[in-house]
């Protein structure tokens, strides 16, 4: 099985020193799902800005995702030693589910390897919907930790 944890509070990015002495830890790290088995450790961060339609990666590559957020990954995916990272952002209201596979391999330099970062769009609830949309959003996450 595994663990999932959320809104993580136990790793920091850096210690501070003052005048050469230790004072504390410093920039906490907050992963928003932390999911840990004995095969990976994945880390899933959701976001609440729209980005452009997946399908239109070969002509907007970056999808309008922010360098900041990708950095973000970085450091978590470093921090963790994570297997697989993964961006959840929102579906537009009457947008139509895609199963466009976005991944984008950041390379970490000494860290001796690539961690993919996957990018999924996720239906909010909505009204009617809400059985739909989270029997959707289980089957999403599901196919991202397995």
């Amino acid at each position: 099985m595994g663990s999932v944890r959320l809104q993580t509070q136990d790793n920091y990015l850096a210690d501070l020193y003052i005048d050469d002495n230790y004072y504390s830890e410093a920039f906490m790290l907050r992963e928003d799902i932390l999911f840990e088995n004995a095969n990976n450790v994945i880390v899933l961060d959701t976001k609440y800005k729209l980005i452009d339609k997946l399908s239109n990666a070969l002509k907007n590559h970056k999808l309008d995702i922010l360098d900041s957020d990708v950095k973000q990954m970085a450091i978590y995916g470093v921090k963790r030693n994570a297997d697989k990272l993964v961006l959840l952002y929102p579906m537009r209201k009457n947008e139509s589910y895609e199963d466009t596979k976005i991944v984008f391999n950041l390379k970490l330099g000494n860290f001796l390897k690539e961690i993919p970062l996957y990018i999924i769009k996720v239906p909010f609830i909505f009204g009617d919907e809400q059985s739909e949309q989270l029997s959707r959003m289980k089957e999403i996450i599901s196919r991202v930790i397995n």
